[in-house]
C-alpha cells in the first residue's frame, strides 16, 4: 500500500490495463508427483500461431487422397473410408516426431532453452489435441460440405450436382 492507500496490483492495472496474461503469470504442472511451475512469457503467446500448420498439413493429406479416389468415380463414403487409413501412418509419423521433440523442450529444457519451455508446452498440447481431432473432424467436415454443396445446387440452381469424375488420375498410397 502506498500513501494514497492503493495496492501495487491496482497501480499495475491502472498503468497497464487488465490483461489476462498479466494476472495469470504462472502455470502449475504436476507430472509423476513432481510439481513444476512454468512462467508465461512472450514465447508462450507465440505458440498458438505456430501449431495450426500441422492441422493444415493433416487436412491437406486427407482431402487430397479423398479427392483422388473421388476423381476415379469412387462414391464419397467409400472414398473417405479408404483414404483415411492410408493417410493415417504419414500423419501420425509427422505428428509423433514433432511431439517427441516438443516433449524435450517442454519438460526437460537444456540450459539456455528455458525461455522456450512455455512455447514447447503449448505446442505439445496443441499437437496432441489437434492431431486427434483432425483425424476425426476432417473426414466429417468433408462429408458435410459435400452434402451442403449438393443441397445448395438442388435448392438454388435446380440441378443435381455430382463430383466431376476424371478416369485418368490414380491415387497413390
Amino acid at each position: 500500500m502506498d500513501e494514497r492507500g492503493t495496492s501495487s496490483a491496482r497501480q499495475h492495472i491502472e498503468r497497464h490495463g487488465l490483461n489476462a496474461l498479466h494476472m495469470i503469470h504462472k502455470w502449475s504442472i504436476e507430472h509423476d508427483g513432481l510439481r513444476r511451475v512454468v512462467s508465461i512469457n512472450g514465447y508462450y503467446r507465440k505458440g498458438p500461431g505456430d501449431r495450426p500448420s500441422m492441422d493444415i498439413t493433416t487436412a491437406i493429406l486427407l482431402i487430397d487422397m479423398i479427392a483422388r479416389y473421388r476423381d476415379r468415380g469412387v462414391p464419397r463414403d467409400q472414398a473417405v473410408m479408404e483414404a483415411c487409413p492410408q493417410r493415417l501412418r504419414p500423419i501420425l509419423m509427422t505428428s509423433m516426431i514433432t511431439i517427441i521433440v516438443m516433449v524435450t523442450v517442454a519438460f526437460f529444457p537444456r540450459t539456455g532453452m528455458d525461455a522456450y519451455q512455455p512455447l514447447g508446452t503449448v505446442i505439445l498440447g496443441g499437437l496432441i489435441v489437434g492431431t486427434i481431432l483432425s483425424l476425426f473432424d476432417i473426414p466429417i467436415m468433408h462429408t458435410y460440405i459435400d452434402d451442403l454443396i449438393r443441397w445448395l445446387n438442388l435448392r438454388f440452381l435446380k440441378r443435381k450436382w455430382a463430383w466431376p469424375v476424371r478416369e485418368h488420375s490414380q491415387p497413390t498410397p
